[in-house]
Parts: C-alpha cells; sequence; structure tokens
C-alpha cells in the first residue's frame, strides 16, 4: 500500500490561482520594443499584430515570446517590402533573394547557434528568416503574373547550358573545357519539367538522384522543391534557402525572354554542380513546334557524388589540358620482373611489415578504386596486388633502380587515369570507363527522349509533360 502522507507537504494550485498569462499581443510589443533599443529592428508601424503580415502600409516581425532575436540577422531585421537585394559585382547579379552575407559579428557561426537554440520554438510558425523571406516569395511572384502576358511561353527556346560557378565567385566564367549542351525546349515547359524531363537526362546527371534549385539573377528569386523532393541531400535545403517557389508554377519562358538573358541551375544541394543557362534564341511562333531537340554538346558531365565543380576542374579538367586528354601513355614505375618490396601490414605498436616479391603482372585495374601491381611474394608464392606510382606501398629492390623520368604531359596523363579510375563506379558512368572527353549525341537525345517518355518519377510519381508534343529529336 502507498503511503501517500508523505507527499503531504508538496503544494498544488489550482487554476484559479495562477497568473493570467500574459496576452499573446502584449508579449510581442514588449519584445519589440526592447528589441528595438538593442538593434533597431523594429518597422514602426499602426497596424494590429492580429492584423495580416503581409501589410504594405508596415512591417513587424513575429517572434516567439522566448526569442529575444539573438543571432537575428540585421536583414532580417528590415522591411521585406521595400528590400532591395544586393547585387554580385562585376557581374551585376544577385544569388539567394539577394541577401547579403553574414553580415554580424559571429557571421555563420552566430546563425547556426540560432538556429540550434530556436528550432523548436518555431515549429508550427514560420521563423523570423521565413517570414521576411515569403514577402520576398510573394513579391515574385506577384510581378511573374504581371509580366506573364510578355512571357514567351508559346514560343520555342534555343538555350545553352553550361557547368559554370557562379555563387562562390560570382562570375559566369564556366569549367575548361566547358561542359556544355544547347538545347531547344518550348517556352512552356516549367521548371521541374525542365529539370526532371530536360537538363538532367541531357547533361548525363541521375534521374531522381538528388535535389536541385533554380537562381534568377535579376533579384536572386530562387525555385526549389522544398516541400515534394525527397532526395536525400535535400536536408541540406533548410541551411541554404530559407524560401522557395515551386518550379512547377512557373515557366522557362516567364524567366528567358530576350537573348543573352541568364539564370542559374544548381544540381545536388551537397556537392553543388552549378549550372548556367544561356538563352541564345527566341523562335518565331510560326517555327516552334513545342518539340525537345538536343543540338549539341561536349564533354560530359562530372560523376555523381562528385563534390562540385571545383573538384572536378581540379582533378579531372586540368590534368586533361595540360596531357591533352591522353590518357594511355602512362609508362609503369616497374616491369614485368623487376624485384620490389611491397607493404603488406603492420604488426603490434605499428612497426610496418615489408616483403620482397617479383613483379608479375601491371599496372592493371585491380578493383577498389586503384590501378595495381600484381606480385609474388617470395616467402610463400601467394600472389598480391599493390597499388602503382606509390612509394609507400611499392619500392624497387635494386639499389640502381631510378623511376622513369615523365615530362610534365606524363605525370599529367598519370594523374589524370587516377582521376578517371576513381569515377568508375559512380551512378551516371557506363561500367569500367570514365572519359571526361566522352559526348555522344545520339546517346545523349536518347536520354531525352527515354525521360520525356516516361510517366514513372521517384520524386513525385507519375506525372506527364504539359507540353503534349513534346519529343526528341
Amino acid at each position: 500500500m502507498v503511503d501517500y502522507s508523505r507527499f503531504e507537504h508538496i503544494g498544488s494550485s489550482s487554476d484559479e490561482d495562477e497568473q493570467p498569462a500574459e496576452p499573446w499581443e502584449a508579449q510581442q510589443r514588449r519584445i519589440q520594443e526592447r528589441m528595438a533599443g538593442g538593434g533597431g529592428f523594429f518597422v514602426p508601424t499602426t497596424k494590429d499584430l492580429t492584423a495580416p503580415r503581409l501589410d504594405q502600409t508596415g512591417w513587424r516581425l513575429d517572434l516567439h515570446p522566448e526569442d529575444m532575436g539573438r543571432g537575428l540577422r540585421r536583414v532580417f531585421r528590415q522591411n521585406p517590402h521595400t528590400f532591395e537585394p544586393v547585387v554580385h559585382e562585376p557581374t551585376g547579379t544577385a544569388t539567394m533573394w539577394g541577401l547579403p552575407d553574414e553580415d554580424d559579428e559571429g557571421g555563420g557561426m552566430a546563425t547556426m547557434m540560432r538556429r540550434m537554440s530556436t528550432q523548436f520554438l518555431y515549429m508550427d510558425r514560420e521563423t523570423p528568416e521565413q517570414q521576411f523571406v515569403n514577402v520576398l516569395v510573394e513579391r515574385k511572384r506577384g510581378a511573374l503574373a504581371r509580366g506573364r502576358d510578355e512571357a514567351a511561353q508559346g514560343r520555342d527556346l534555343v538555350v545553352r547550358v553550361a557547368l559554370a560557378e557562379f555563387w562562390r565567385r560570382s562570375s559566369f566564367e564556366e569549367l575548361a573545357p566547358s561542359v556544355w549542351r544547347r538545347l531547344r525546349v518550348s517556352g512552356a515547359l516549367n521548371l521541374q519539367q525542365l529539370h526532371d524531363r530536360v537538363l538532367g537526362p541531357a547533361m548525363g546527371w541521375a534521374r531522381n538522384y538528388h535535389g536541385y534549385f533554380y537562381t534568377d539573377f535579376t533579384e536572386g528569386a530562387v525555385w526549389c522543391p522544398l516541400g515534394e523532393c525527397n532526395a536525400v541531400d535535400m536536408m541540406h535545403a533548410s541551411h541554404l534557402i530559407v524560401g522557395a517557389l515551386e518550379p512547377s508554377e512557373t515557366t522557362l519562358g516567364e524567366l528567358l525572354r530576350e537573348p543573352g538573358d541568364r539564370i542559374g541551375y544548381t544540381y545536388d544541394l551537397g556537392d553543388f554542380f552549378e549550372h548556367v543557362i544561356t538563352l541564345e534564341e527566341v523562335v518565331d511562333a510560326s517555327a516552334s513546334t513545342g518539340a525537345v531537340a538536343v543540338l549539341g554538346g561536349a564533354m560530359r558531365c562530372p560523376n555523381e557524388d562528385g563534390d562540385g565543380n571545383a573538384k572536378y576542374q581540379e582533378e579531372v579538367l586540368d590534368h586533361w589540358l595540360a596531357c591533352e586528354g591522353v590518357v594511355g601513355d602512362v609508362p609503369p614505375r616497374f616491369a614485368v620482373g623487376d624485384r620490389v618490396s611491397f607493404f603488406e601490414s603492420k604488426e603490434c605498436f605499428g612497426t610496418p611489415t615489408w616483403s620482397a616479391a617479383v613483379v608479375v603482372q601491371g599496372p592493371f585495374w585491380g578493383g577498389d578504386r586503384a590501378w595495381a601491381y600484381r606480385v609474388r611474394k617470395d616467402d610463400d608464392g601467394d600472389f598480391y596486388c599493390v597499388p602503382c606510382d606509390r612509394d609507400d606501398f611499392v619500392k624497387s629492390l635494386d639499389p640502381g633502380w631510378r623511376p622513369p623520368d615523365e615530362s610534365r604531359e606524363r605525370a599529367a596523363a598519370r594523374a589524370l587515369r587516377d582521376a578517371c579510375s576513381k569515377r568508375v563506379d559512380a551512378m551516371n558512368v557506363r561500367p569500367g570507363a570514365f572519359d571526361p572527353a566522352e559526348f555522344d549525341l545520339e546517346a545523349c537525345r536518347a536520354r531525352v527522349r527515354d525521360a520525356i517518355g516516361s510517366k514513372a518519377s521517384a520524386m513525385e510519381g507519375a506525372k506527364q509533360s504539359t507540353a503534349s508534343r513534346a519529343a526528341s529529336r
């Protein structure tokens, strides 16, 4: 039996005894006034706190009562109705809604700490950052609606798509050599269809594997399937993109109207493969068919999960340029019959064990993402595979041995061979081969044709292009 007398000293209160909670409006007013004195992010307004927030006469952030605004960037304390996007020089473009780089003391660390400390406060409401950007979203949506009659939606567009970093470098400099495709598409194609049915297959990306987003360089507007795409890299979206338009609600012709117009297309929110889409021609209405055509291109796209444009340029394309694309002319360090010592294992306390052997084959692709020699061990006659070109794995037993002289071109060819070998297992690489210069126009057209004809998509289930006459040539 439980002795409840032990709990008699514990007091309790009824609802009548409790002090009434401070009204929500009073809490908001108190917090706003306190923050106004420290950072000036309160925009004076006569709007009642319970009125709709999208009020053109003023602006007031809707803060949670426990959110004191610590770490909230200054840009989000402005009135979003009058906000002017930050433009990057020398291109004159804006990205990520034109928001400035970290503008407060503490920078990215302060932003991260704020996100961690407030993430549970805004489970059922918009964060101050989302409130701000959602106004920009509505501003862009309104501008698109007003200009819809002037958009080239019923006409075909000839566009050039090329891998080029634009966010961090604030430029449109393409990779060298350029990885590009020239396409003819209908201006009525929406951005979601463009990604799934045309851009991804034409470039050579694996379909339904990674997330994506578009950028309008005029004011940095963003289109991203935040609520629809279930790709694993979409977990980065909340850190990168505060708010976005849905790609399915905007057509390509609404964004690209005059030759020279550009938008950004970023594939893979983890690795960031950035593309620039440039309008080259608006086809006359009488000659427009609504069909999708791949007109040309050069170089294969990078491997999936490949760490972005800069890494691909450094590890693959720079070496490809240095050796003029020659991969096969790579002299081996050791020949069949050479006596070598190879690294076999580490004994206790990390003491390395080296074993004498003779080279019986090499170099060859030994799997495990490495070129290798096959050697026969002296003491037991067993065969082993050891990585090529690595002094920490295999060394000569001949005291007079010297590595073969290598020109800059041969050294680059060796580096290119190794870089290509590491990429053969990627999802978008045909088995056993990765050639940076590979581009088959007919194969590219076939991928686009298959994507247009497919009704399956892991992102959204069955869907069909609204451009009913769309077909690849």
